[in-house]
């Protein structure tokens, strides 16, 4: 019998049925519970009363303003700690309205309950608004136990602004040492802020309080933000290399953690000053001396069953070098003790690294040759290349004779060596006038890899390459343009071509051919191999020379291209084939005021600076460029309007002189982006601050008049 047929008389449900009713008179249950406890059923009493109508009614009184304040104040004294939550969130929503409960919040700062005390601090600065009041009682709050609290008044401070710090330094002098620590932390979180703005020294006060802290930790951590923004005296600075402290990074990547060293932050400090920070170099030597190991094994999972080992050097002694390489020259007298350490390294690539920093201080060429010449056979041909690279710098006589006596190598297609012995040429391409004769054969070897790098060294030894044309053009005009990996190749006989110069005439016509035929993908995305040539190309049609009108047209088409590299290259090119071309000017003009992008812009006014016609009509833009926010434009452009002896200018030129953000270290002094510079061929863009680039075109102009 199923079950929804008669039993004795009875009509039963089916199990359907009664789940579904069941379901029902739980939901009729929880609603009846519901409108009792708002209060809404008028013969029911609903439960702790007072307690649910003031959380229920916290919106409406946020609405009423200063009207709701007294009730909220009353909601504070409830015994629920969710209800005193929410009357202060209530009051801080409020805001200055409600500055009759502050007596109140100031007592919730005390409360037992941690989240209570989070919403109090929250709301005291809501209300007060008084960066002093505010300092000095939030700051105390750095010191609370709870985390969520610390981090309330951390966020509290910062909104309030610089003005609420040093009070809040005050109130935490007696506090717990991990609490002023916390206060530097949010110091310098903030002043990382100020320095992306250009308005570094508002914070120097509190970190040189800070520095005069009686725990140690504090006093280093604040010692090391004062040399991080060049900020340190020679006191300080010595103090730092003195230390060992080593001490966690507030800032630093959870995947990658790190610590920071006193030392360290001393060093850095005197990189900054360059050849000025000479007075320390006693001090270098001593830190030197107390370098017991100079590396250490480096060791990476790269994914199961696969662990990445290699030397490097200590981050210590890396900082160490780095310092002395600022000095160049000035620290020569540092040179014999560096050297003496070289013995303690063993990996190729870091005696590479000390063998750079002793040429840039002036070592001996010999006491440079003694380190790198072995390296020239290290088992890595990356090694090899970069000692090829720092013994040409060094001495290029015994650079030349290293390559002929790599000759052999090089003409044996199975000796093993030979690769690693093409890269240590390869170091030293200007030194390789002798090798022309087998590098040209090697250019039409099968293995790719040796051919294109035997390519390379052709181009960077220039016009001395001449005799390779013929075979470096009947390898380009047997090349595909299909994308593909095979473009490497192709792009790499056009840069040869290019660099090798005049004599590359005969390449002109197949170069015009593939910019006409290395198309953008339709979808314009920047990458692949065809990029690449197509990129190289318009620089190497500027470097042969050939100035005839459909050189210059096809150039000017390129202009528009959809890839920035190749509109700039473009540019670039035409500006050495028509330098006084009122045409270009106005093209260079164009793409400066027609294209936001910053290294298009840098690109394009370096490129009206080597033009040679007149350029009075450039003066305006460049002028109105010293007026934006980033410093490389700002430097860049000073430095045009100085080569192009830009007398209208000069009012310009010093009043932004006169401007706090352009004067260093404020202004972002460093490397300028670019994609003409090639540093190999037209040498390294200058390393100049806003406030020298002015300085440099004030003279150049007005020693011109």
């Amino acid at each position: 019998m199923s079950s929804g047929e008669s039993q004795r008389g009875l009509s039963l449900p089916r199990a359907r049925t009664l789940v579904v009713l069941g379901a029902t008179l739980c939901a009729l249950w929880l609603a009846w519970g519901e409108l009792c406890e708002r209060g809404l059923i008028p013969w029911v009493t609903p439960p702790n009363d007072q307690a649910v109508v003031r959380i229920q009614a916290v919106e409406s009184l946020i609405k009423r303003g200063s009207h709701g304040v007294p009730t909220l104040v009353d909601a504070y004294s409830d015994t629920d700690p969710k209800v005193r939550r929410s009357a202060l969130i209530g009051l801080g929503r409020i805001g200055p309205d409600a500055s009759e409960a502050l007596g109140v919040v100031r007592k919730a700062l005390s409360d037992p309950d941690p989240m209570v005390r989070a919403n109090a601090v929250h709301a005291f600065g809501r209300i007060s608004q008084n960066p002093g009041t505010v300092g000095l009682t939030v700051g105390r709050q750095l010191a609370d136990p709870n985390d969520e609290v610390r981090q309330s008044a951390a966020a509290t401070l910062q909104a309030m602004g610089l003005a609420s710090f040093g009070p809040a330094i005050d109130a935490l002098r007696n506090e717990p040492a991990a609490a002023r620590l916390k206060a530097l932390f949010i110091l310098r979180e903030a002043q990382m802020r100020l320095q992306a703005r250009s308005a570094p020294d508002e914070l120097r006060h509190e970190f040189e309080r800070l520095a005069e802290d009686s725990d140690e930790e504090i006093r280093m951590q604040a010692l090391m933000t004062l040399a991080g923004y060049g900020w340190a005296n020679s006191a300080q600075i010595r103090e730092l290399l003195r230390s060992d402290y080593e001490g966690e990074d507030d800032r630093q990547n959870p995947f990658f953690p790190s610590k920071r060293r006193s030392v360290d932050a001393g060093l850095s400090a005197i990189s900054r000053l360059g050849p000025d920070g000479i007075e320390y170099l006693p001090d270098l030597l001593e830190v030197l001396d107390r370098q017991k190991e100079l590396e250490y094994l480096y060791k990476r999972d790269n994914g199961p069953g696969y662990q990445v080992s290699q030397m490097q050097l200590t981050a210590s002694f890396r900082s160490l070098i780095n310092a002395l390489a600022a000095m160049q020259q000035a620290a020569q007298p540092a040179a014999p003790a560096l050297a003496a350490r070289v013995a303690e390294i063993s990996s190729g690539q870091n005696r590479i690294q000390v063998a750079e920093t002793l040429f840039a201080i002036g070592a001996r060429s010999d006491e440079i040759a003694r380190i790198i010449t072995p390296l020239l056979d290290d088992g890595f041909g990356g090694t090899c290349y970069e000692a090829g690279r720092i013994l040409a710098k060094a001495t290029p006589e015994e650079a030349a004779r290293q390559v002929e006596l790599r000759l052999p190598i090089l003409q044996g297609t199975d000796d093993p060596r030979m690769w690693n012995a093409l890269c240590a040429v390869s170091g030293m391409a200007r030194q390789a006038r002798a090798a022309i004769p087998v590098l040209i054969e090697l250019a039409r070897a099968d293995e790719a890899r040796v051919a294109n790098l035997a390519v390379q060294i052709l181009g960077r030894l220039g016009p001395d390459a001449a005799p390779a044309v013929p075979v470096l053009l009947e390898r380009l005009s047997a090349q595909s343009f299909e994308d593909g990996p095979h473009l490497q190749q192709a792009a790499s006989l056009v840069v040869a071509l290019g660099k090798i110069g005049a004599a590359s005439r005969p390449a002109v016509p197949k170069l015009l051919e593939i910019l006409s035929v290395t198309q953008p993908p339709p979808d314009a995305r920047i990458s692949g191999w065809g990029w690449e040539i197509r990129r190289e190309t318009p620089s190497a049609l500027g470097r042969i020379g050939d100035a005839r009108p459909e050189v210059v047209d096809a150039l000017r088409a390129r202009l528009a291209d959809p890839d920035p590299i190749v509109k700039v290259r473009a540019l670039r090119a035409l500006a050495l084939l028509a330098p006084d071309s009122p045409a270009v000017l106005s093209d260079c003009l164009a793409l400066l005021t027609g294209d936001g992008s910053r290294y298009t812009r840098v690109d394009v006014m370096l490129a009206i600076g080597e033009l040679t016609g007149d350029r009075r009509e450039a003066i305006g833009p460049l002028t109105e460029a010293l007026a934006e926010d980033d410093p490389q434009i700002r430097a860049v452009a000073a430095m045009t309007l100085g080569k192009i002896a830009a007398r209208d200018a000069l009012g310009a030129l010093r009043e932004v002189l006169a401007e706090e953000r352009n004067i260093p270290p404020s202004d972002g002094r460093g490397w300028f982006a670019t994609w003409l510079r090639d540093e190999e061929n037209d040498g390294p863009l200058p390393r100049q601050s806003v406030e020298e680039a002015i300085r440099e075109a004030l003279e150049k102009i007005e020693g011109n008049h």
